[in-house]
Parts: structure tokens; sequence; C-alpha cells
């Protein structure tokens, strides 16, 4: 004795459709039906000859619900990356009056004479006199010192108590992601059009290792630890009453009333290896389908955590943009909560 399925089954103004997708139901009057399923929900309706039908939502969802993020070395988006990063002009035209701009752009715009007459010593030696060889190494050295001396700006600090005790705050928040495993400089970013090939992405950002430290660049002679950030060619460094911005050719600073500080989630998809403290909150694939999982089409389709990291934003209404990444999660909140509280204070 033989058993089948029906295809469909009907109580009261209801019918019920089975198949290999799932159930659906539907209801209706005659030239008038409406349906719910698993492919998506629709409107049927006929008269006269005349047949009419729209689907009410997608056939598929993605199994993200909020944004992922994933590293685009090469440049794989659909469209073109966007650079993010701050006009320096901009930045430099709209603090031209700040002294310390002034000296810094005059010091870094030097010329640096160690390399020359060291490399001038080299070549006299090899095709003149050994005398140059020795010439290089006793006072290359020396000239180096002349260079690092003539091309320093010195910053002495004298703080009164309650001053001095809020940038010490400062210096403590920064100290929390000092600790952190990774920090990347988001440098480019763009849309990605073709998510199934790229791992489920709807963003892809080309970025770069970076490194933060309490000590500013070579050039600032400072009495007192300065947070500092390499963004790029750009190095961030957060003084008592203002942030500079030094970049290889000129500087700019920006006051803190106009810093903008923005941490959010970012949920990226990573494929370099994963920090030892990074959360770890999902999974994906190389190649995806429709529902989020593996596109079996494709052999050796690779399995990528999906990870859960801080992404910390600069800007500011005169033109600093900048996004750094941290693989750590919730180590600027303090340190922002501190810059913000000595926004305060200068105000």
């Amino acid at each position: 004795m033989g058993f089948y399925l029906r295809k469909s089954v009907r109580v009261g103004l209801l019918k019920f459709n089975f198949s290999k997708s799932g159930v659906g139901v539907s209801t209706g009057i005659k030239g008038l039906r409406v349906g719910f399923g698993p492919r998506g929900n629709y409107v049927h309706a006929s008269a006269a000859g005349f047949q009419y039908r729209t689907t009410l939502t997608p056939k598929a969802h993605r199994k993200q619900n909020t944004p992922v993020d994933r590293g685009g070395p090469n440049g794989m988006t659909s469209g073109n990356m966007t650079e993010i990063d701050s006009d320096m002009s901009l930045l430099f035209k709209s603090s031209s009056e700040d002294e310390l701009v002034s000296e810094i752009t005059q010091k870094v715009r030097k010329i640096s004479f160690w390399k020359w007459f060291g490399c001038a010593c080299i070549g006299l030696g090899f095709y003149s006199h050994p005398f140059f060889l020795i010439a290089a190494c006793l006072f290359t050295p020396v000239v180096f010192l002349w260079d690092e001396n003539r091309k320093s700006v010195v910053l002495f600090y004298d703080f009164d108590p309650l001053p001095k005790e809020k940038f010490e705050n400062t210096i403590s928040g920064f100290t929390a992601p000092l600790s952190a495993k990774k920090i990347w400089h988001m440098e480019a970013s763009g849309i990605v059009k073709d998510w199934k090939r790229h791992a489920g992405a709807g963003r892809e950002f080309r970025r770069k290792t970076t490194k933060i430290s309490l000590k500013p660049p070579r050039l600032l002679k400072v009495n007192i630890p300065i947070p500092s950030i390499q963004v790029g060619k750009q190095t961030l460094c957060f003084l008592p009453n203002k942030l500079l911005i030094i970049s290889p050719n000129q500087a700019a600073t920006v006051p803190y009333s106009q810093l903008n500080i923005e941490i959010a989630l970012s949920r990226f998809i990573e494929s370099e290896g994963v920090p030892s403290d990074a959360e770890v909150i999902d999974h994906t694939w190389q190649y995806v389908n429709k529902k989020g999982g593996p596109d079996k089409r494709f052999k050796n389709n690779r399995k990528y955590p999906i990870c859960a990291y801080d992404a910390i934003g600069f800007t500011s209404p005169s033109g600093l943009n900048e996004l750094i990444q941290i693989s750590k999660r919730g180590q600027f909140e303090k340190f922002k909560a501190q810059i913000e509280e000595l926004s305060r204070q200068a105000a």
C-alpha cells in the first residue's frame, strides 16, 4: 500500500501549501489571494483574463542582520575604494596662526644632511681615499645630532595641581589601549556589491597595522608623556590643551572643543589571523549562499571568523578624518571621557 503527501490542504478560508522549502499559507476570495511562505509574501489578482502578481518581501534574507566588514588589501570591491584621510591643507589653514604649528612646520621642512654626508664620505672612500671612510664613521653621528637639534621643537609644561591631575587621568586612560594585541589604521573603504563572493561583507577596508604610544614623534622634546597614534603619514599627539597633527611636511592643531571621538562596534570578517584578545562572535564562509551558509558550488570554501572589534573615529569640522580599529573592545572609553573633560576645562 503506497503513501503520498497532499500538496495543499484547505482549512476554512486558509489554504496550506506544502513544498520542499517549507509550509506556506494563502487566503482570499475569487480573483484575489494573499500568500505567506518560505519563498516570500505575495499578492495575486486576476480579472477578465488578466493576471497580476507581486512579491511583498525578498525571497531570501542574508544571515547577518547588522553590517559586516572585511579587509581588502587588494581592492576586491566592486566599486572604487574611498580614502579615509584628513585634509591637511584645510587643517593647516585653520590653524596657521598657531605659533606651535608655524614652528613645527618650519622645522619638518628643513633638509636632513646626515644621510647625504654619510653617503658622500662612503662614496669618496671607495673611489678616492680611505680617509673618507674614517670620516664617515667619525663625523656622520655628529652631523646626525646636529640635524636632530636644529629640527627639534621643545615643549615644557608646568601645571597647576588641578590641570596636572586631569592630564594624568588622560594618560592613565590611554594605558588601556596600549595593551591591545592589534591596532589597525583604516586607510580606505568601499561598498561590496557582490557580497556572495566576499564572505557576505557589506563593506571592505584597506588597513595596516599601526602603533600607539606615550612618546611623541622624535622632533618633539617634551617633559611629559604624550599619547600618540600613528595614522598613516600623520601622527596624532594629544597635548594637554589641544590635538596636534604632525605630517612629513607640515603640522596642524585641533581644539578639543572641536574634536569628535566616536566608538562603534565593528563586526569584522578576519582573514589574517585572530588576535588573542579578540572576541569571535560568529563565522562565515569565503563564498556564501543566499541564506548565509557555505556556497557548495565552490571547492575549498574557507571558513572565516567574525570578530567584534572597536572602530574609533577622530573627526573635526576643520578637516580631521581618521579611523582606527582595535582588537580588544572597551579600551578607548575612558580615554574618550578624559578628552571630553579636557574640552570642558578649556571652555
